[in-house]
């Protein structure tokens, strides 16, 4: 797990452009704040993709688990990868879509909450999988830091739909 942390560490840039940028005109605002969100966004996509290399990995190097999850429950070695992956296809596929329309109710705003989205989503989901051979009391602080910015970004996208409502 820590080699797929490490690997993760140079997808941290997006975060990087919210503390420290410079315009020069609105268009070099508008290219920012897209490619910062769409970074952030590929940050929080990334976490799926570990989750899937953890349970593959773990599929390709157990002979119980080698032909899949239709031939048999899944061994003692897979179990917390193959909950850490469901858990995180829910969460990301959550605040991917929050995130959009978060995009377009809020685009002033976007590139603060994605960066902050992206961070804390990682964080979560690192103390998440830390946590969970522990039990549910261990993962639960991982849980709430993953789920918060979609929480938090669904709130925000609802007023900001009534807001921006026509009429």
């Amino acid at each position: 797990f820590t080699r797929h942390i490490t690997f993760l560490k140079p997808h941290f840039c997006s975060f990087h452009m919210l503390v420290s940028y410079s315009f020069s005109s609105a268009s070099d605002l508008n290219k920012t704040r897209n490619l910062s969100t769409v970074g952030s966004a590929l940050l929080i996509l990334l976490w799926l993709l570990v989750g899937i290399g953890m349970v593959s990995r773990g599929r390709r190097l157990s002979k119980k688990d080698i032909r899949g999850s239709a031939f048999g429950p899944p061994s003692d070695k897979i179990t917390v990868p193959m909950a850490f992956l469901q858990n995180t296809l829910e969460q990301v596929v959550a605040l991917l879509v929050t995130l959009g329309c978060f995009w377009i109710v809020w685009p002033q705003f976007v590139m603060t909450f994605a960066c902050a989205a992206a961070a804390l989503f990682s964080i979560g989901r690192i103390c998440f999988y830390a946590g969970y051979p522990k039990g549910a009391g261990a993962r639960a602080f991982g849980m709430a830091l993953t789920a918060l910015p979609t929480i938090f970004g669904f709130i925000l996208a609802v007023v900001g739909l009534f807001l921006n409502w026509p009429g």
